[in-house]
Order: structure tokens, then C-alpha cells, then sequence
């Protein structure tokens, strides 16, 4: 019995240990990565503007070195409040944006992705804008992640888009499946107006998982709206076995 208590006595004391290492990793880790960002924001202070592009890099590389360390997993990053951050529904792959843009009606992001499988993880920046939303459907007995994210060029021009990203090597990478005139892609965007949506449109990208497809609206340029009225009807994508084509 006193070996057995020992035995528990130990277990007890390394989780207790394994926590608060966690917790002490996740508390700086916020700490360090709002500070960074603080740093890159303040950019236009006095004499703090010609460092823009090294706090932006510098903020960037905090990010992937954070969020490449396992301890990470741990995190719930409830006190990055300048960052969105989104969860597949399997919870492998998070995604963080935050605002790049130098100030007005602009609106540009960075954005990590992060996957984990629970034995191998790894983080990287990608191409996309803020992240909106994250599906997923398993397609060919793999996972596939449907991103839907978006930016602004302007107050009155706005664009969206889908990106769809696979697993490779246990890492994340660009998942060719959609067949369009051009050839195949993994991504699908469009720009438009954001005072032409519809009053009753929530949302301009749909994805069902459980229909393996998803849609985007139909967007035509007019006098009213030079950047892209959005219309009620839509562009339907649907998986065939091999690819994402349109369905009529």
C-alpha cells in the first residue's frame, strides 16, 4: 500500500508540474505576444515608423516560434484581445489573424495555421486575410479544412475568399481540389461592395460538410456598384469523388 500511495504520490506531483509549466509558458507566451504587437502598432510614433517592417516580421516570427512549441496546446489565449483566433471542428487545426494594415479604411491581416495530430504538430504562415470561419469534410479517407477568410481595400471595396488545405508530412498544405476554367486550385475569392449585401445575407460563403460542397455569391459589377454588387444567387461547388466542380 505504501508503494502504491508513492507511486500516486508521483503521478499527482508530475501532472501538478506539467500544469504549471503549461500555465507559465501560456501566461508569457500572451504577455510576449501582446507586447510584440503593441510594438508593431505603435509604428507611427516619433521615430518608431522605419522600424515597421522589423516589428511586423519581429511579431511574425513570435507567433510561429510560440505556436510551433507543444506547450501551446495547452493555451486558450483568452487575453490576446487584438487577435481572432478559430478552431476546426476537430480541434487539430487553429487558426490567428490580427491587422497589418498601416490605418484607415485598409484592412489587411497575417495569419497562422496550426496543426496538430497529437504526436506531431506544426505552424505556418499563409497567404489568406482574417480568417472567418474553419469546416472541414473528409474527402479520400483524408481531412480536408475549408477557410473562409477576408480583407478590405477600401471602405467600399471589400474581398472574400475560400481556401482549402490538406495534410502532408504532417504538414499543412494547399489542397488542389477545386476545378475551375484556369485549371485546378485550393483557393476561390471574389471582392465586392460591402453596402450592396442583401439585409437578410449573414453570410456570404456557405460550406455543408455533410453535402460536400460549398458556395459562393454571384457578384456583378454595375453603375450602382462599380466594386461588385452581391446578388442573392450562387456559385455551387460539389465534390465528385475528385474534385470540387460547379454544379448547375
Amino acid at each position: 500500500m505504501k508503494y502504491t500511495h508513492l507511486v500516486c504520490g508521483l503521478l499527482l506531483s508530475t501532472a501538478f508540474a506539467s500544469t504549471a509549466y503549461a500555465t507559465s509558458f501560456c501566461q508569457k507566451a500572451e504577455h510576449d505576444i501582446n507586447t510584440a504587437y503593441q510594438n508593431f502598432r505603435n509604428f507611427d510614433d516619433v521615430g518608431v515608423f522605419d522600424k515597421f517592417d522589423d516589428n511586423a516580421e519581429n511579431l511574425l516570427t513570435l507567433v510561429l516560434n510560440t505556436f510551433n512549441n507543444k506547450q501551446s496546446l495547452y493555451c486558450h489565449w483568452s487575453n490576446l484581445k487584438e487577435f481572432d483566433i478559430h478552431k476546426s471542428p476537430d480541434g487539430r487545426l487553429l487558426s490567428i489573424s490580427w491587422a497589418t494594415d498601416g490605418g484607415g479604411t485598409m484592412k489587411t491581416f497575417d495569419t497562422v495555421l496550426q496543426y496538430h495530430d497529437g504526436k506531431h504538430l506544426h505552424a505556418t504562415n499563409i497567404d489568406v486575410g482574417a480568417v472567418l470561419n474553419i469546416e472541414q469534410m473528409r474527402l479520400n479517407k483524408q481531412p480536408v479544412y475549408f477557410i473562409t477568410d477576408w480583407g478590405a481595400g477600401y471602405t467600399s471595396l471589400h474581398g472574400q475568399s475560400i481556401s482549402l488545405f490538406g495534410i502532408k508530412n504532417h504538414q499543412i498544405t494547399p489542397a488542389k481540389l477545386i476545378k475551375t476554367k484556369q485549371g485546378l486550385t485550393h483557393q476561390i475569392s471574389f471582392a465586392y461592395n460591402p453596402f450592396s449585401i442583401p439585409d437578410d445575407m449573414d453570410e456570404l460563403i456557405h460550406i455543408h460538410p455533410k453535402r460536400q460542397e460549398f458556395s459562393i455569391p454571384v457578384v456583378i459589377e454595375n453603375d450602382a456598384y462599380p466594386n461588385g454588387e452581391v446578388t442573392k444567387r450562387t456559385l455551387r461547388y460539389r465534390f465528385d469523388g475528385k474534385h470540387f466542380v460547379y454544379a448547375k
